[in-house]
């Protein structure tokens, strides 16, 4: 039998709350949904599974489903896989006949146009952003030009919107609030 290794109330797989009872007839529940329960349980497997799927292969029982793949069957792989067209490329180059796509007429035209993004503080705060770091990270003038940006496109988003989309999301954020309001109110808070 496995033992739980989280507190009670919380998942052992991904660490949230369990919503059911804390307790089963078994003992203490370990996970707040079947997803986190399969997933757990697969890869509480996968050591062993591993090992067998080895020592079949070092035994030689296993054989490649590959092993009596007929052409046709081959090919259509293939095709699913997008290897037809690397074969395509990889013919021109042995002829000498492939060209940069970049160098297009179209590709040029389109590179050749000016940036979307003409501020260079908003422009690195934004390459900074696409690498992984957060806007805590940007140097003030970074986060203030990035910051202007996002209301300046939220602003145009909100003027896209039809009066009934208008009036559905500010339906929404009031009983948003409203639920808000009921949980403050419940544990004891200010309404």
């Amino acid at each position: 039998m496995t033992v739980k290794t989280a507190p009670l109330g919380i998942c052992d797989h991904c660490g949230g709350d369990i919503h059911d009872t804390w307790y089963t007839r078994r003992g203490p529940r370990r996970y707040c949904c079947r997803d986190c329960r399969n997933t757990a349980n697969s890869r509480a497997g996968a050591p062993v599974r591993a090992v067998k799927a080895k020592q079949r292969v070092a035994a030689g029982i296993w054989v490649s489903p590959l092993a009596d793949e007929t052409p046709e069957a081959e090919a259509l792989r293939l095709a699913r896989m997008g290897m037809k067209s690397r074969q395509v490329r990889r013919a021109e180059v042995e002829a000498g006949a492939w060209r940069n796509p970049a160098l297009t007429p179209a590709a040029r035209a389109k590179l050749s146009r000016p940036r979307t993004i003409l501020d260079p503080v908003l422009h690195q705060a934004q390459e900074k952003l696409n690498s992984g770091q957060r806007v805590a990270d940007l140097t003030p003038e970074e986060q203030a030009a990035y910051r202007a940006h996002r209301r300046e496109m939220e602003r145009a988003q909100r003027e896209r919107w039809t009066p009934e989309e208008r009036e559905r999301r500010h339906e929404k954020w009031r009983e948003y609030a409203r639920r808000a309001r009921e949980r403050r109110k419940s544990k004891g808070g200010e309404g």
